[in-house]
């Protein structure tokens, strides 16, 4: 009796693995799938948050890169906290477009805006770091949560916030900050969600970060399920959002949004301020251009006196085929160069970098 259960569990995990064999090659045949290190965890500071410390890729059709983080969280070379003497440091905050998605890490806006400035110093001090303190989905609540918690840790000279086309939503739905009835900030008490159960499960799977890289069925499972699961957690407002946002400009969120947004980057302002940094303002758009949203963030810069630059007339005439990946909609390694040199001028017009 006992062989016969075993012989019909074997026929049956025979027959799983083959059918998972053959999936695996219908997917890499006909429908690649983008595959990804684990990257994301949560913290008792942040719902999501880059891991600490790790070295992994992200394959798609249209790149094939290596992300790396250091022990502070950060896509960036282990650093002290303390500036080091004879350095000029820029801190730059930002989402996925910041962090540099689709692109190896010496191509990442940041990265080359630290080279280009230290290539024209010729080795004569200071020498200036360029902290790259971006994440995925990050807006510019977390932003504030970041200069507080670690940010001005580093002594930043500038901080430069890369403000993205849904940051007004992001900020909406972040579990730090609302709009009083008065318009004033209020501050939220967040309570840390802390690592899922079955992420933790997943984490202690000794094969889970190697399937993730290199198996698409994998990869298409795994994604399936983050994206059931945020769709559980999200309330009906950000359901909403999400749908919208396929069917309009990005962005066009409603003006109790944007008041939340003008009052934090005005935290933002006095924080940096309070620390002896320079807060300046960069949109970093996404391709669908949207000149409302970068009117209204022009205004806001304008209204708190904080230098902004924009991008949107140097991209376009770039291309979007030369500047953002089609697929994946992020900058390309071009894309990250335009930046980059456009924020060299720019630091140069508002006297924010050693020259």
């Amino acid at each position: 009796m006992l062989k016969t259960w075993i012989k019909r569990l074997a026929k049956v995990a025979a027959g799983a693995a083959l059918a998972c064999v053959v999936a695996e090659l219908f997917l890499v045949l006909f429908y690649p799938q983008e595959r990804q290190t684990p990257l994301f965890d949560a913290t008792d500071t942040f719902p999501l948050a880059l891991r600490k410390n790790v070295d992994g890729l992200h394959v798609s059709t249209e790149f094939d890169v290596r992300y790396r983080t250091n022990s502070h969280r950060l896509r960036d070379p282990e650093r002290p906290l303390k500036k080091p003497d004879g350095t000029f440091r820029i801190l730059v905050l930002g989402d996925s477009l910041t962090f540099g998605s689709g692109v190896d890490d010496a191509d990442t806006f940041a990265r080359q805006l630290e080279t280009k400035l230290n290539a024209r110093r010729d080795g004569r001090p200071p020498r200036v770091e360029v902290i790259n303190a971006a994440c995925a989905s990050w807006g510019t609540a977390d932003h504030v949560v970041f200069l507080d918690h670690l940010g001005l840790k580093f002594e930043p000279d500038v901080v430069l916030m890369a403000f993205h086309d849904d940051d007004p939503k992001d900020s909406r739905l972040s579990p730090f900050f609302r709009l009083g009835d008065d318009g004033a900030l209020v501050e939220r008490e967040y309570t840390p969600r802390g690592t899922s159960t079955l992420k933790k499960a997943l984490d202690a799977v000794p094969v889970y970060a190697w399937l993730s890289q290199h198996s698409h069925l994998f990869s298409a499972l795994r994604l399936r399920l983050v994206q059931f699961v945020k769709d559980r957690r999200a309330g009906e407002k950000q359901k909403t959002d999400i749908l919208a946002a396929k069917k309009r400009p990005p962005a066009v969120w409603p003006e109790r949004d944007w008041k939340l947004a003008e009052a934090l980057v005005a935290r933002a302002k006095s924080t940096c301020q309070a620390a002896g940094a320079r807060l300046l303002l960069l949109h970093a758009p996404f391709p669908r251009y949207n000149r409302a949203v970068e009117a209204r963030i022009v205004a806001i810069a304008e209204s708190l006196g904080i230098p902004h630059l924009e991008l949107i007339d140097r991209l376009e005439r770039a291309g979007h085929a030369t500047a953002y990946f089609p697929i994946n909609r992020h900058l390309t390694p071009e894309g990250n160069a335009i930046v980059a040199e456009a924020l060299v001028e720019f630091l140069d017009a508002n006297a924010a970098a050693p020259r």
